[in-house]
């Protein structure tokens, strides 16, 4: 099945962090360039022998969350030092497969995302099984993964009735998803703008009875597949709207990957203005290779939130400055 090789593939790369060799002669003809770049890299590397007598090396390095240091480059002396990762694989990644993915590889999956040490996945969905059949089994997820400690399990909640839904389920913490484009909140929720920020509110009105935490969405940030470019201003409309009714945590999403640094730049600083930085959140897609570029940018114009996810070509980091 093609969903239990991608898991085997990502428990390989999360798992082992190996790179095979083909035997240990291999080992010895490294060529000038990969010399250069473990040279440049400084990895420890060790060997392991395998049973058919071949070997793996292991390439461990060694990173630091403490950022005590003062950057000489003027490029990076603005990152913020603290990095959070917000993982929305499980939802955002598997919801548009069109092979349905077991509910025990969702849970695998799950499981593996925070044994690697991420501490906010998003788990599913509570929407109708008529619009997103792949998140059908969000109650049998749920269930699965309520004993695991060490992280956060937020669920995305369309409506007051996924809400209901989610809450008899478990979830102890929620999501929103509005959007800065009006056909595309159309073609996607069914609804206008406004009438969403309508519904959302009764969803922000319920978690807050519950002390329950919200997080908002917000997509076309920059651009949309009908309209062309979203002007910041709507962007930072929706996002004060999502603030006022208690989003916790705003997430600005490059929904089809169109954004570049100069439209970036503007769309935050528009939502700055009515939203504080640190409840700001980016997510990028890398549909033209640019989601680095802006996460960068993003970094360097403010102490931002981004977010990470397992599906490619998009890049969701959370990064939250100290």
């Amino acid at each position: 099945m093609i969903a239990a090789r991608r898991l085997d593939k990502i428990s390989r790369l999360m798992g082992s962090r190996a790179t095979p060799c083909s035997s240990s002669s291999s080992l010895k003809a490294l060529n000038k360039e990969s010399l250069l770049r473990n040279e440049f890299l400084n990895p420890k590397v060790r060997v392991l022998g395998n049973n058919d007598g071949g070997a793996t090396c292991f390439s461990t390095y060694h990173y630091s969350s403490n950022c005590n240091h003062s950057p000489t480059n003027k490029v990076l002396s603005n990152l913020p030092g603290h990095v959070k990762i917000v993982e929305v694989g499980p939802r955002d990644g598997l919801q548009n497969e069109k092979e349905i993915v077991p509910t025990t590889i969702k849970v695998q999956l799950i499981k593996m995302l925070v044994s690697s040490g991420l501490t906010v996945v998003e788990a599913t969905s509570f929407v109708s099984p008529k619009w997103v059949p792949q998140l059908a089994d969000a109650k049998d997820v749920m269930d699965a993964i309520r004993n695991i400690q060490g992280a956060r399990f937020p669920v995305l909640t369309p409506n007051l009735k996924g809400f209901e839904a989610a809450v008899v389920a478990g979830a102890k913490e929620v999501a929103i998803f509005a959007s800065a484009s009006e056909t595309f909140s159309k073609s996607n929720i069914n609804c206008s703008i406004e009438d969403s920020l309508t519904r959302y509110r009764d969803v922000a009105s319920a978690a807050r009875e519950l002390s329950l935490p919200v997080r908002g969405y917000i997509s076309c940030v920059v651009g949309c597949p009908v309209e062309g470019m979203v002007p910041p201003s709507k962007v930072a409309y929706v996002a004060k709207q999502l603030f006022d009714m208690g989003c916790s945590e705003i997430s600005l999403g490059d929904t089809i990957g169109v954004g570049t640094p100069g439209t970036v730049i503007p769309m935050l600083e528009n939502v700055i203005d009515f939203v504080p930085i640190d409840k700001l959140a980016v997510h990028f897609h890398d549909t033209y290779g640019q989601a680095l570029s802006n996460i960068l940018t993003s970094l360097q114009t403010s102490k931002t939130i981004l977010e990470l996810g397992i599906k490619n070509p998009s890049l969701r980091m959370r990064f939250s400055g100290d």
